[in-house]
């Protein structure tokens, strides 16, 4: 243990990680060239003269190389786009950064749209993509042109997995990207002004995973950004020069996890390694080139080697909760409203953003909340529930006159109610003629409405011919009845006037009047009748038949 320590205090005096010396930009310094060029280049002829590199938009970059000079190999003339000075050319040179090569790019309002701004881009492929958590160091250089008015401070560099490319209408001068480009490696100097020195703008990476493309420009994010020192046409020129991308050795790993969940640091160093969570290096967690734990809290970690000490501050966030309840079910034919609760936004699994989603078939539903790139699942089984049967029978006839009655029986597995009276009973008996309302309820609560119809056969019953011949097969006119106990009735002819009453069952009209027979028209009846059974009351019936000789 003692040897181990010291060991660790020897490493505690190294340097802290350093970039791995392979340059992952292809033709960093712009020397690399299919034809030399010292002067603007039109759109889209970047890649004819440079090596690796071209313009995703419609602007116009340019290449320069001193190898074209015949005055020197070292220095190259500062291009001032709209000098006033004609001999400035020959008179002002800017020296390269490094060897003889560079490029050149414009940003600076729109000459077609003023309050706009245009930009010129840079952009190639890298050697290779960026391996996910991989710390790199992200550096270029440049140098502010002389005479112009315009400032910035968003002069940075984009990293992508896909090639970013836009062409517009050439007549707007310079293709900015439709699209927010969220540069992650930004000048963070303020204002850049120094039009002598060259100035670095670098910045350190951490990558998702699959970048290979590196896009440099102007990303202006907001109007305050940008320094305009008078008030006419705004515009600056810049030169780039030794662009690079180099990995750095130390700890490969995601700089958030959700609580609970397992996490994985390596290391692309050379061991032996020690990891901690204090920069004394107490508390060793590990002594492998990865460590495994399940994050809990927001820390620092710590990693030692032979290569030095590296370091990862882990923010842990909180896994949200939801809550879409308890399995549940619904009846067939219906629906249910499930809700996800939760105090952050959720979406369910058909992408519905909102907390509630009717659910109207069986199967498994399921939400997530999510809460900074953590989610949580809750999920549901929704069962359908059978409804019940309905009645066996839905009619029947009984003869009151007989008394007659009828008994429904029904299965004791559901509950029933009659709406009429309410009844809650499993077999039920029926005596009066009518038609009835059940609700029927099974075990899970599902219910349908139902009814059933009792006819009474033996109820009163009257028929009246429509016509006789006394001559004929009918000779008489009588009243057809059944299970009726007192009959009066009447005929009338046409003047109104009384011609026949009876008031037996068995009698019948001739078609004659005191003695003579009646002539061929139509007559009207008046019959009172009452029912056999005691709560059958009178009722009074009229209408008309025919006479026919």
């Amino acid at each position: 243990m003692k040897k181990l320590f010291t060991y660790i205090v020897i490493i505690l005096n190294i340097a802290f990680f350093k970039a791995n010396a392979q340059n992952l930009v292809p033709n960093g310094s712009f020397e690399e060239n299919y034809k030399t060029a010292n002067s603007f280049l039109g759109s889209y002829q970047l890649k004819e003269y440079v090596k690796s590199w071209a313009s995703p938009t419609n602007g116009t970059p340019d290449y320069f190389n001193a190898g074209a000079l015949a005055e020197t190999r070292t220095y190259i003339p500062n291009q001032y786009l709209f000098n006033k000075c004609p001999g400035c050319l020959k008179k002002n040179y800017q020296t390269t950064k490094s060897g003889n090569a560079f490029c050149g790019l414009v940003f600076g309002e729109k000459q077609f749209k003023r309050g706009e701004f245009g930009n010129e881009y840079l952009q190639c492929k890298l050697i290779k993509s960026l391996t996910e958590n991989t710390l790199y160091k992200v550096s270029f250089f440049i140098n502010i042109g002389q005479g112009y008015n315009l400032f910035a401070k968003d002069i940075g560099a984009y990293l992508s997995k896909d090639s970013l490319h836009y062409y517009v209408d050439y007549s707007v001068l310079w293709g900015n990207f439709p699209f927010v480009v969220q540069a992650q490696i930004l000048n963070n100097k303020g204002f850049i002004q120094d039009t002598v020195n060259w100035t670095e703008i670098s910045g350190y990476y951490r990558a998702s995973g699959g970048e290979q493309w590196l896009t440099l420009g102007h990303f202006m994010q907001e109007i305050t950004n940008v320094l305009k020192t008078d008030t006419s046409f705004g515009q600056n020129y810049y030169f780039v020069d030794d662009v690079s991308i180099v990995e750095i050795k130390g700890i490969v790993a995601p700089d958030t996890a959700c609580n609970g969940e397992k996490t994985k640091f390596y290391s692309n160093a050379n061991g032996p390694f020690w990891w901690g969570t204090n920069i004394k290096a107490v508390n060793i967690l590990s002594t492998d080139s990865v460590y495994e734990f399940i994050a809990d809290s927001s820390r620092w970690y710590y990693l030692f080697s032979n290569e030095g000490i590296d370091s990862m501050y882990l923010t842990v966030i909180q896994k949200p909760i939801i809550n879409v309840g308890n399995d549940t079910s619904f009846c067939k034919g219906s629906s249910i409203t499930l809700n996800a609760t939760t105090t952050i936004n959720s979406i369910w699994f058909n992408l519905t953003n909102s907390p509630y989603y009717t659910a109207n078939k069986e199967g498994y539903y399921w939400a997530v909340a999510y809460n900074s790139g953590c989610q949580t699942i809750d999920s549901v089984f929704v069962k359908e529930n059978p409804n019940p049967d309905y009645l066996p029978i839905h009619s029947t006839e009984i003869c009151t006159a007989d008394k007659q009655e009828y008994e429904l029986q029904l299965s004791n597995q559901n509950r029933y109610l009659w709406i009429y009276d309410n009844d809650t009973s499993i077999n039920k008996i029926f005596k009066e003629e009518g038609c009835n309302t059940i609700k029927i309820t099974n075990t899970f609560g599902c219910f349908v409405t139902d009814s059933f119809c009792i006819t009474d056969i033996c109820k009163p019953y009257i028929q009246i011919p429509n016509a006789f011949i006394p001559a004929g097969i009918n000779k008489t006119f009588k009243p057809i009845t059944k299970y009726i106990d007192n009959i009066e009735w009447e005929v009338y002819n046409r003047y109104g006037e009384k011609i026949y009453s009876a008031n037996k069952l068995t009698d019948d009209w001739d078609g004659t009047f005191n003695g003579n027979p009646c002539a061929m028209d139509v007559y009207f009846y008046l019959i009172n009748y009452k029912g056999i059974l005691p709560n059958n009351n009178n009722q009074i019936i009229k209408g008309t038949f025919t006479l026919i000789r």
